[in-house]
């Protein structure tokens, strides 16, 4: 009976470093799904109607289908296998077992979105650009975001993320480069350039949703009533503060800052909880780039 439960645990164990927790497990793959969904329905919509390319691996495998006419949910799957092999070294083992799932069903959504192009579409090709950058950029964030990827590049670009700290978009944009180079000598000028307008637009969004980039502020109070301030926010907000000892630069009186870490949609609250208790008290707002901790989820990159 013993053993048997030795058993269970180790093999519980094992499954929790390849997928996580049972939570974790649907959050994950949800997002895989959704994300995979909203990419294939982009990518054969806005950018195969014109000739235009996602960009990565799915862009290599978009561009073969155009020259051979093999599909590319097929050699989307055969060619991100020798990038797992590179990404082993650096990222966790459950990383790479989702971008794994991620890069089947990427497959599959591909093949089923292969024909949406002749029902829906823009015959303008800027218009498909920014709607399928836009499109785009939201399925790869959805994913990011969820510590989760499509392979291909997007393994590349986590692991100099991990190393270098690198933003995802811009490691992203800065390896497409050379699919993009050999789609404009192969396609011409005309289509690299506007492959290249829908790619910026989609690792904007991407930094965007995955960095929560807009959305997260940083907040400075000055106050002669920070302790009263400082326990509000506590508990209409729920939110910790830092209080920092301060000696005013003019007056020399020791008093406190209080700084914290905020959403957009809570900044009028944090004002209104303010002013009822010091309308005279200074408060500096900034952007943040990204926060991990408690209270506050970045991206999962593993």
């Amino acid at each position: 009976m013993q053993k048997d439960n030795i058993k269970t645990y180790k093999s519980n164990e094992k499954l929790i470093k390849y997928f996580g927790s049972k939570y974790e497990m649907r959050r994950k793959l949800t997002a895989i799904i959704i994300g995979n969904l909203i990419f294939s329905f982009g990518v054969n919509a806005f950018y195969t109607t014109h000739k235009f390319l996602s960009g990565g691996i799915g862009g290599i495998s978009v561009m073969l289908q155009y020259i051979t006419g093999i599909a590319a949910g097929i050699s989307v799957f055969f060619l991100n296998l020798p990038l797992f092999l590179f990404g082993l070294r650096t990222l966790s083992k459950k990383f790479l077992t989702y971008a794994f799932i991620s890069t089947i069903v990427q497959s599959i959504t591909m093949i089923i979105f292969k024909e949406v192009g002749n029902f829906i579409s823009f015959k303008d090709p800027m218009l498909s650009a920014i709607a399928g950058g836009v499109i785009n950029g939201t399925a790869m964030g959805i994913l990011f975001k969820n510590g989760c990827c499509q392979g291909g590049f997007d393994i590349v670009a986590a692991v100099m993320k991990k190393k270098y700290n690198m933003q995802i978009g811009s490691a992203l944009l800065l390896l497409n480069a050379v699919v993009i180079s050999i789609a404009s000598y192969l396609f011409g000028v005309d289509k690299g350039a506007y492959t290249i307008i829908a790619m910026f637009i989609s690792y904007n969004v991407l930094d965007r949703i995955q960095m929560s980039k807009g959305n997260l502020k940083s907040v400075t109070i000055i106050s002669s009533k920070s302790e009263e301030i400082r326990q509000a926010i506590n508990l209409r907000m729920s939110r910790g503060v830092t209080a920092l000892k301060s000696v005013g630069g003019w007056s020399k009186k020791e008093g406190q800052v209080l700084y914290l870490y905020v959403e957009r949609n809570e900044i009028s609250m944090l004002k209104e909880i303010i002013n009822k208790i010091d309308s005279d008290a200074f408060i500096g707002i900034s952007d943040v780039e990204e926060i991990r901790g408690r209270g506050f989820r970045g991206a999962d990159i593993e």
